[in-house]
């Protein structure tokens, strides 16, 4: 998901009529994500929202290109 598109996802989810359970449940999102999601939302604003992809880097006794 984009960062707007978590940002209307956490929105919809607090303006529901029913509980945030229930409503997570519907969208088939855990609990432990929306909840990331949010307190990312909290401490560093729309940038906690980006997907932070895992960097690989070399590995120590891999073979160089050379």
């Amino acid at each position: 998901m984009s960062r707007t598109e978590k940002m209307k996802f956490i929105r919809l989810i607090e303006g529901a009529e029913m509980s945030i359970s229930d409503a997570l449940a519907q969208c088939d999102v855990p609990r432990s994500t929306y909840y990331r999601w949010k307190r990312n939302l909290k401490n560093m604003g729309t940038r906690g929202l980006e997907d932070n992809k895992p960097h690989r880097t070399r590995t120590w006794n891999q073979l160089l290109p050379h």
